[in-house]
């Protein structure tokens, strides 16, 4: 097992995304998750933070149309029912989906986190 920030390769759109998932990865030092992939890519962000429910779900899943079999959307939430929305859809559209919890670096809010690889 290891920190997501190190297993992780971003393939964003854009340089904001980049650097805004960078700072949000490396919040999550402490999290321990073991990807399956030598380098998983992260080719779609979905920023839910802030936004109701099924609002986080709903952008994941037009996001998830994007993402290239193999690669990852990573989500941030701060609705405690996206863990509820997001694990759901997950296992009915057979996505593997890891998720864990920080403190969100720029509010330091309670965030929920998202890696979902589209198979």
């Amino acid at each position: 097992m290891g920190n997501v920030a190190k297993q992780v390769q971003l393939a964003l759109s854009s340089e904001q995304e980049t650097q805004l998932v960078s700072l949000l990865l490396s919040s999550t030092n402490d999290v321990d998750i073991d990807l399956l992939s030598k380098k998983a890519i992260i080719s779609q962000f979905v920023d839910g933070r802030g936004l109701a429910c099924p609002q986080p779900l709903l952008k994941s899943k037009l996001a998830l149309r994007s993402v290239q079999i193999g690669d990852y959307l990573y989500l941030v939430a701060t609705d405690p029912n996206a863990m509820i929305d997001i694990q759901a859809y997950a296992t009915h559209a057979n996505i593997t989906s890891y998720h864990w919890q920080s403190n969100d670096p720029t509010t330091d809010k309670k965030l929920l986190h998202f890696l979902l690889q589209k198979g």
